[in-house]
């Protein structure tokens, strides 16, 4: 398994092209992915759209 923490802030916009991403570069490549999200005070709708 890999376990990917990243942090945001503010990146309500970034969270759909962020996940695309990874799932095209690893999703296939492993047999479980974990993402963990740290959201460090968002003031737009980051934490919303993670939930």
């Amino acid at each position: 398994m890999l376990s990917i923490v990243v942090p945001v802030m503010n990146e309500e916009d970034a969270i759909d092209r962020f996940l695309q991403a990874v799932d095209r570069e690893l999703g296939d490549r492993l047999p479980a992915l974990e993402i963990l999200f740290v959201d460090d005070g968002s003031t737009d709708g980051t934490l919303e759209r993670l939930r």
